[in-house]
């Protein structure tokens, strides 16, 4: 909602999850889970102004 409410047009945003697969922290710990709960933004089309 965020990006579309500046201006990000909908059809250029997509979303995956990878908590599971890729984990950055051991899932045992409340504080490991807690790092494992994060948003990676990428930007793919630097090739573009």
């Amino acid at each position: 909602d965020y990006l579309q409410a500046k201006g990000i047009a909908t059809g250029r945003l997509t979303a995956s999850g990878a908590g599971e697969s890729q984990p950055v922290a051991d899932n045992k710990t409340k504080e490991g889970r807690a790092l494992n709960r994060r948003v990676v933004l990428k930007r793919t089309d630097c090739d573009r102004p």
